[in-house]
């Protein structure tokens, strides 16, 4: 089966409908979720993360959805991790709309999301601060993340491990029930 995810290049005419509606639902659902401000995007005082907030700081993830790539792409993997939850939960719908949007050039940033959901069981201090970031989801926003792991996974079966995709539906799954 062809992936479905949206380039750059293409027309929105010519996006498959269930990713242009998904797209559309990230959008939607985390259109209100307040910039956290520039002194609170993250976690650590460890220089990477420093990095991180520099390159983020006043970036409204709104003004990049209609061309992520353009924003995310020079980023190497790994600004997921320093995110605090606010950040995270603030500047998570830019990354899922790449990942549907520009494909081929979201590198490793789709593996990112997924592992951002679904920490390794022997890292129970990692499993917590991932559990703290899915926490703030509202229902609306955890459904909607679970559409796209949903997405993600039936268009990419074959070239990624299935694992922590599992595992990163089933963590948002336990969140939506509790």
């Amino acid at each position: 089966m062809e992936a479905v995810f949206l380039s750059r290049q293409e027309d929105m005419g010519d996006i498959n409908p269930e990713a242009l509606q998904l797209k559309l639902d990230i959008e939607r659902v985390f259109a209100d979720v307040p910039y956290p401000g520039d002194d609170n995007l993250i976690h650590s005082r460890y220089q990477e993360a420093i990095d991180v907030a520099e390159h983020f700081k006043g970036i409204k993830w709104q003004d990049w959805k209609d061309n992520p790539s353009q924003f995310l792409t020079m980023r190497l993997s790994g600004d997921l991790f320093w995110f605090n939850k606010e950040a995270y939960r603030y500047y998570l719908p830019l990354y899922m709309i790449q990942a549907l949007v520009d494909i081929k050039n979201a590198d490793l940033l789709p593996g990112e999301i997924i592992t951002s959901l679904a920490p390794p069981a022997n890292k129970p201090d990692l499993k917590k601060h991932v559990s703290r970031k899915i926490a703030s989801m509202t229902p609306s926003q955890l459904k909607v993340i679970l559409s796209y792991l949903e997405f993600f996974k039936r268009e990419h079966e074959k070239g990624f491990s299935t694992r922590p995709i599992d595992e990163a539906i089933a963590n948002i799954k336990r969140a939506i029930s509790s």
